[in-house]
């Protein structure tokens, strides 16, 4: 009875440190694939209707700096990226970890185009002059990765 009881505790335990040590789930492509570092992907609203990928544009008077902005048009794709874990494990892109995001286009202003993560939130989009701008929201703006 003893020995049964000290299995299962150490089944338990076993189980229980396991589960604490386990990455968190891969993120997925439209098409179901894994996201992989380095690889350029666009991203696009799930939603049909609700405007193109991701890409960077001028917003002010002047030519820089670029902001995060959405296409208006569903058919525009946008301008690729590529994630980057900060803590890089098998090139995979997993959800709730900390990321480096970069456009990858040749820069026509001197900033650059890695985003870091700084702050843990969601991102929705904001309409502001007719653009509609990325920012920091409490509700999340719902996307796809399709590889470019």
């Amino acid at each position: 009875m003893k020995t049964a009881l000290l299995f299962l505790l150490i089944a338990f335990s076993t189980i229980s440190l396991s589960a604490a040590y386990a990455s968190p789930d891969p993120v997925l492509d439209a098409t179901g694939k894994i996201l992989r570092s380095g690889i350029d992907y666009h991203v696009l609203p799930v939603f049909k209707g609700k405007g193109g990928g991701l890409t960077l544009a001028n917003t002010g008077k002047e030519p820089c700096p670029l902001d995060v902005v959405q296409e208006k048009y569903e058919f525009k794709d946008g301008l690729p990226l590529t994630f980057t874990p900060v803590n890089p494990k098998k090139g995979v892109i997993r959800v709730s970890t900390d990321l480096n995001i970069k456009f990858s286009v040749a820069r026509k202003c001197p900033q650059s185009t890695t985003y870091c993560k700084v702050t843990c939130r969601d991102v929705d989009i904001f309409i502001k002059n007719g653009m509609l701008h990325l920012a920091l929201s409490d509700v999340p703006f719902k996307v796809m990765f399709k590889k470019a």
